[in-house]
């Protein structure tokens, strides 16, 4: 299929087009990916603390995270520092790809509109 997109891009469409457009996926710090990466993966094992609906709130959850990462030995905070980075850069990338490809979008609609206007201007004479 040639309307693909890439892993890290989500399509959405706008109600009143039909027309897909892409955004960035937000960057996420890369000391909470990896906590998030590990509270899903489902090899771990059962929870030790686990309640009824089998969720933790996220007032807990980021009560925990923050405890960990102060925690943290500083030489471990780098490592995740540098990945929140590349995320970072990844993310403004996409970003300001997805804004020049709109920009041409809209540049394209505005020559076709004029286009049809001159086409409708000429017919009527």
């Amino acid at each position: 299929n040639d309307n693909k997109t890439p892993n890290s891009q989500k399509e959405k469409t706008d109600n009143d087009s039909s027309t897909p457009t892409l955004t960035p996926e937000s960057n996420m710090e890369a000391f909470t990916q990896k906590l998030m990466k590990k509270r899903l993966d489902k090899s771990a094992g059962k929870r030790l603390h686990r309640r009824t609906h089998g969720k933790v709130a996220f007032t807990t959850l980021a009560q925990t995270v923050g405890k960990r990462w102060r925690e943290l030995p500083e030489e471990k905070k780098k490592k995740y520092r540098e990945l929140a980075e590349m995320d970072r850069a990844r993310y403004r990338n996409e970003k300001q790809a997805r804004g020049k490809a709109l920009r041409e979008e809209a540049k394209r609609q505005r020559k076709e509109a004029a286009a049809r206007a001159a086409a409708a201007a000429a017919a009527s004479r």
